[in-house]
């Protein structure tokens, strides 16, 4: 991985990454552990650095990414711990790295063994680029269940508006970062991928997806774990209306809501097993933290499930 050139430290070239892979971390377990091994085993990559930023247990992080360092794989850990959240997190990252490209995954997921080239190469026509997400691998059948979503082999679209790339499979070229500030920090929760995506293209830069940058996605494991997760994103999702919502033709009338809250209660009767029960969970944490961010945010983001199915179908 590492070829000649740069600046030079203790005798020896060091050279200058070409691409910086950023990951926020909250704690350090066997799941960072696995996704920083799959960096070390990248394929066909060119010159990249990892950061690593602790948003939590810096300690504990700090001497996990020292176990998992691998010779020509430069990684190291930054403190992002003075603001909670992932936004935050990214932003220092940025910050920190060195690469002309920006690389953002999570730590609990592992990415594919070409990822770091695959992301590179649609980087050089995009601003902004997504990858694929793989279900299979990190989760039983069960979970996968759960989830009545496919990951889908394009970019997503929210609320009928603009395309956006999936925070834990994004690249941004970093002057495109830095011109756009980063992530919007106020995003706690979910969504501030989308807002930045939509900012992107707003501001005239390209968004492009990358089908052979795939990352193999864990998802949450537990229905409390899961709802938790779900009424955040619904909560962020209201958030994000109210900030777009001049540009959101989609509306959703107090008729359907009321339709919506029946079929939850319907399915939650009929739920004859753990897979039914999960994706009740799922779809009130959904629909309760919309309506939750509703009241925050003055704006209830509009129920998009019926057009998310059509752009599947």
């Amino acid at each position: 991985m590492v070829r000649g050139g740069g600046r030079r430290l203790a005798g020896r070239a060091v050279p200058v990454p070409e691409v910086s892979v950023i990951i926020p971390v909250r704690k350090a377990d066997v799941r960072l552990l696995q996704q920083l091994q799959a960096l070390c085993c990248q394929s066909d990559a060119p010159v990249f650095d990892v950061v690593v930023v602790a948003n939590g247990d810096y300690d504990g992080i700090a001497d996990l990414v020292r176990s998992a360092t691998r010779e020509g794989v430069r990684m190291r850990v930054v403190d992002g711990s003075q603001r909670r959240g992932v936004s935050y997190a990214r932003n220092v990252g940025a910050a920190h790295a060195r690469g002309a490209i920006l690389l953002f995954c999570d730590g609990d997921d592992v990415v594919d063994s070409k990822w770091v080239s695959e992301m590179n190469r649609a980087l050089k026509d995009h601003a902004v680029v997504s990858g694929a997400l793989d279900l299979k691998r990190l989760n039983r059948v069960a979970v996968r269940a759960w989830s009545v979503e496919s990951p889908g082999a394009a970019l997503p679209r929210s609320m009928g508006y603009l395309p956006y790339a999936v925070g834990a499979n994004m690249g941004v070229r970093a002057e495109a970062y830095r011109v756009l500030a980063g992530c919007d920090e106020s995003y706690i929760g979910g969504h501030e991928e989308v807002d930045f995506a939509w900012r992107a293209q707003e501001a005239g830069y390209s968004i492009g997806f990358a089908k052979d940058a795939v990352v193999h996605y864990r998802l949450r494991p537990t229905m409390r774990a899961l709802f938790r997760q779900r009424y955040n994103s619904g909560r962020t999702y209201s958030q994000l209306y109210a900030n777009y919502r001049s540009r959101i033709a989609l509306r959703t009338s107090p008729a359907r809501e009321a339709q919506i809250w029946l079929e939850v209660i319907r399915r939650l009767a009929r739920a004859r097993d753990a897979v039914d029960l999960g994706r009740v969970v799922r779809m009130a944490g959904w629909h309760l933290g919309r309506l939750v961010g509703g009241v925050r945010y003055f704006a209830m983001g509009p129920d998009d499930s019926g057009l998310q199915l059509r752009e599947e179908a």
